[in-house]
């Protein structure tokens, strides 16, 4: 019974988030930011410059910045919305078999912590004195995007051992953007 009452609250909470971001992304429309954000990744994870232990280092640079991380974050949230969205209706749906609304229910709890571990990685990050960060936690790996430039490798190692705290991989990358 408390399980049931459990799950009835993550799924609140995520459809919550859901209208959240739904209303944010409807408030911003401007895609040019994260475009040119995408296209810096990719640059950047074509042109690897330096492997430090096994936290792949990367680095970049995006004009305007500082609102590229809040447009980044909405863009994240918005994409899991729309998973949320679909597993929920799943979930709800009366012709679904009850392994898919179990599997869906795992699916659910897996983005919910997920979306945690990635709070809690960007506000220590931010802590260690980093200006703006931002944190994907996908399975086994994670990506960071730092604002800075040109980390040495006692901050790297810093927010390595962040990462470690949440989580236990070896499949790391870190993003400089300038």
């Amino acid at each position: 019974m408390f399980t049931f009452k459990k799950r009835k609250m993550i799924l609140l909470l995520l459809a919550v988030g859901v209208c959240i971001a739904g209303y944010l992304r409807f408030e911003s429309n401007n895609q040019s930011d994260l475009e040119e954000y995408v296209n810096v990744v990719n640059q950047i994870d074509a042109e690897t410059e330096r492997t430090l232990g096994e936290a792949k280092m990367a680095s970049g640079t995006i004009n305007n910045g500082e609102n590229l991380f809040v447009k980044c974050k909405l863009e994240r949230d918005e994409s899991r919305s729309e998973n949320i969205d679909l597993l929920t209706n799943t979930i709800n749906n009366s012709n679904t078999t009850d392994d898919a609304k179990i599997k869906a229910e795992e699916m659910l709890i897996n983005i919910s912590d997920n979306i945690e571990k990635e709070i809690n990685i960007e506000n220590i990050i931010k802590l260690k004195g980093f200006e703006d960060v931002m944190a994907f936690v996908d399975k086994d790996s994670v990506t960071i995007t730092v604002k800075g430039k040109k980390l040495t490798e006692p901050q790297v190692s810093q927010i390595y051992d962040v990462i470690n705290e949440y989580i236990d991989t070896k499949n790391v990358k870190i993003v400089e953007v300038e």
